[in-house]
Protein backbone atom coordinates (compact mmCIF):
# COMPACT_ATOMS: atom_id res chain seq x y z
CA UNK A 1 0.00 0.00 0.00
CA UNK A 2 1.27 3.17 -1.04
CA UNK A 3 2.42 5.81 1.96
CA UNK A 4 -0.70 7.97 0.78
CA UNK A 5 -3.18 5.87 1.22
CA UNK A 6 -1.87 4.42 4.24
CA UNK A 7 -2.28 7.87 5.91
CA UNK A 8 -5.33 9.05 4.46
CA UNK A 9 -6.89 5.36 6.09
CA UNK A 10 -4.72 6.18 9.29
CA UNK A 11 -6.36 9.80 9.26
CA UNK A 12 -10.14 8.62 8.57
CA UNK A 13 -9.23 5.58 11.34
CA UNK A 14 -8.14 8.47 13.27
CA UNK A 15 -11.42 9.99 13.46
CA UNK A 16 -13.67 7.41 14.48
CA UNK A 17 -11.55 6.06 17.28
CA UNK A 18 -11.57 9.70 18.58
CA UNK A 19 -15.57 10.17 18.73
CA UNK A 20 -16.16 7.76 20.96
CA UNK A 21 -14.46 6.57 24.50
CA UNK A 22 -13.61 2.76 24.75
CA UNK A 23 -11.86 0.01 27.17
CA UNK A 24 -10.46 -3.00 27.30
CA UNK A 25 -11.97 -5.38 29.54
CA UNK A 26 -14.39 -7.91 28.29
CA UNK A 27 -18.14 -8.27 29.13
CA UNK A 28 -20.98 -10.74 27.94
CA UNK A 29 -21.78 -11.21 24.27
CA UNK A 30 -25.01 -10.22 22.32
CA UNK A 31 -27.89 -11.05 23.04
CA UNK A 32 -31.37 -11.17 21.08
CA UNK A 33 -34.28 -9.98 22.86
CA UNK A 34 -36.45 -12.77 22.01
CA UNK A 35 -39.64 -10.58 21.40
CA UNK A 36 -38.91 -8.60 18.81
CA UNK A 37 -35.45 -10.31 18.05
CA UNK A 38 -33.91 -6.97 17.65
CA UNK A 39 -29.92 -6.99 19.05
CA UNK A 40 -30.13 -6.08 22.88
CA UNK A 41 -26.96 -3.43 23.93
CA UNK A 42 -24.06 -5.69 25.14
CA UNK A 43 -23.62 -2.66 28.19
CA UNK A 44 -25.59 -1.64 30.58
CA UNK A 45 -25.12 2.53 29.33
CA UNK A 46 -25.65 3.17 26.19
CA UNK A 47 -29.57 2.40 25.01
CA UNK A 48 -30.23 6.26 25.08
CA UNK A 49 -26.84 7.25 23.87
CA UNK A 50 -26.20 8.94 20.21
CA UNK A 51 -23.22 6.44 19.30
CA UNK A 52 -25.04 3.27 20.51
CA UNK A 53 -25.36 1.44 16.79
CA UNK A 54 -20.96 2.49 16.53
CA UNK A 55 -20.32 1.15 19.83
CA UNK A 56 -22.30 -2.19 19.17
CA UNK A 57 -20.85 -2.14 15.66
CA UNK A 58 -17.15 -2.37 17.05
CA UNK A 59 -17.93 -4.35 19.42
CA UNK A 60 -19.14 -7.06 17.62
CA UNK A 61 -15.92 -6.23 15.47
CA UNK A 62 -13.90 -6.50 18.63
CA UNK A 63 -12.79 -3.69 18.35
CA UNK A 64 -13.53 -2.72 21.59
CA UNK A 65 -14.95 -4.05 25.28
CA UNK A 66 -16.57 -2.86 28.25
CA UNK A 67 -16.16 -2.80 31.63
CA UNK A 68 -16.39 -5.42 34.12
CA UNK A 69 -19.59 -4.39 35.71
CA UNK A 70 -21.43 -4.67 31.84
CA UNK A 71 -20.92 -0.96 31.33
CA UNK A 72 -19.37 1.05 29.07
CA UNK A 73 -18.91 4.56 30.23
CA UNK A 74 -19.07 6.40 26.68
CA UNK A 75 -18.83 9.57 27.32
CA UNK A 76 -15.56 9.13 29.68
CA UNK A 77 -12.28 10.10 28.32
CA UNK A 78 -10.05 7.43 26.83
CA UNK A 79 -6.43 5.92 28.21
CA UNK A 80 -3.36 5.90 26.21
CA UNK A 81 -3.55 2.19 26.82
CA UNK A 82 -7.33 2.01 25.68
CA UNK A 83 -6.11 3.87 22.54
CA UNK A 84 -3.21 1.97 21.80
CA UNK A 85 -5.52 -1.68 22.19
CA UNK A 86 -7.87 -0.30 19.62
CA UNK A 87 -5.05 0.56 17.22
CA UNK A 88 -4.16 -2.83 17.93
CA UNK A 89 -6.93 -4.42 16.85
CA UNK A 90 -8.14 -2.33 13.94
CA UNK A 91 -4.45 -3.59 12.48
CA UNK A 92 -4.21 -6.81 13.24
CA UNK A 93 -0.84 -6.12 14.88
CA UNK A 94 0.47 -9.31 16.69
CA UNK A 95 4.30 -9.03 16.96
CA UNK A 96 5.87 -8.38 20.84
CA UNK A 97 8.30 -5.92 21.81
CA UNK A 98 9.95 -4.82 24.87
CA UNK A 99 8.04 -2.43 27.07
CA UNK A 100 8.38 0.34 29.61
CA UNK A 101 9.19 0.71 33.64
CA UNK A 102 5.62 1.51 34.53
CA UNK A 103 3.64 -1.21 32.36
CA UNK A 104 3.36 -4.30 34.65
CA UNK A 105 2.93 -8.10 33.20
CA UNK A 106 -0.15 -8.21 35.22
CA UNK A 107 -2.20 -5.56 33.48
CA UNK A 108 -4.30 -5.70 31.28
CA UNK A 109 -2.69 -3.92 28.58
CA UNK A 110 0.92 -5.04 28.85
CA UNK A 111 0.84 -7.10 25.31
CA UNK A 112 -1.01 -4.62 23.17
CA UNK A 113 1.97 -2.04 24.78
CA UNK A 114 4.25 -4.44 23.63
CA UNK A 115 2.45 -5.00 20.18
CA UNK A 116 2.77 -0.88 19.89
CA UNK A 117 6.43 -0.70 20.53
CA UNK A 118 7.14 -3.53 17.94
CA UNK A 119 4.91 -1.82 15.43
CA UNK A 120 7.50 1.73 16.08
CA UNK A 121 4.47 3.97 16.72
CA UNK A 122 5.00 4.00 20.23
CA UNK A 123 8.28 5.05 21.78
CA UNK A 124 7.26 6.07 25.21
CA UNK A 125 8.76 9.46 27.16
CA UNK A 126 11.90 10.69 28.24
CA UNK A 127 11.58 8.77 31.26
CA UNK A 128 11.26 5.45 29.88
CA UNK A 129 7.82 5.73 30.50
CA UNK A 130 4.60 4.71 29.00
CA UNK A 131 1.91 6.66 31.10
CA UNK A 132 -0.73 4.31 29.72
CA UNK A 133 -3.20 5.17 32.26
CA UNK A 134 -3.18 8.83 31.47
CA UNK A 135 -5.81 10.53 28.87
CA UNK A 136 -4.46 10.54 25.65
CA UNK A 137 -4.67 13.77 23.65
CA UNK A 138 -6.09 14.11 20.10
CA UNK A 139 -2.47 15.45 19.29
CA UNK A 140 -1.05 12.06 20.75
CA UNK A 141 -3.75 9.99 18.59
CA UNK A 142 -3.13 11.53 15.19
CA UNK A 143 0.43 11.37 16.17
CA UNK A 144 -0.13 7.47 16.32
CA UNK A 145 -1.61 6.73 13.81
CA UNK A 146 0.42 9.24 11.69
CA UNK A 147 3.15 7.03 12.13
Amino acid sequence: MNNKKRKFISLITSLLFIISMFSGYPVSALEKDVNDGSVLSPFTDIDQHWAKQDIINWYRQDLVRGYEDGTFKPDKKITRAEFISMVNKAFGFKELAASFKDVSPSDWYEQEIRKSVAEGYISGYEDESNRPNHEISRQEAAVILCR
